[in-house]
């Protein structure tokens, strides 16, 4: 399964702390540089397996811990829904044709 970036949020970058806003700018999410850092590497789609080898190369820990944290966050991050995973139900092409219309209507 992949995982990406929702559309419609804004991430800024201020001071080395990452936000992600809200597309209705009604929440503001404060990510840890752990959390920026996945945020980040998810530009293009990624899987679980994906992530935790990027993270590997980056943080000095076992990989079972990173795995942990990865899964973790991953599961928080589509609760708040800044985050998409590639599964049926949700598809990114259907998920960008929907927003369009959304935009429209």
């Amino acid at each position: 399964m992949n995982f990406f970036r929702a559309r419609g949020f804004i991430f800024h970058n201020e001071s080395g702390e990452l936000r992600i806003i809200s597309p209705d700018r009604k929440n503001v999410y404060y990510l840890n540089d752990f959390a920026s850092f996945l945020f980040l590497s998810l530009e293009k789609p990624k899987t679980v397996n994906g992530l935790v080898k990027l993270a590997l190369a980056e943080y000095d820990a076992k990989e079972e811990v990173l795995r942990q944290d990865i899964e973790d966050w991953l599961k928080e991050s589509m609760k708040s829904g800044f985050i998409k995973n590639s599964s049926k139900k949700n598809n990114p092409i259907i998920d960008f044709f929907k927003e369009i219309k959304r935009r429209v209507s």
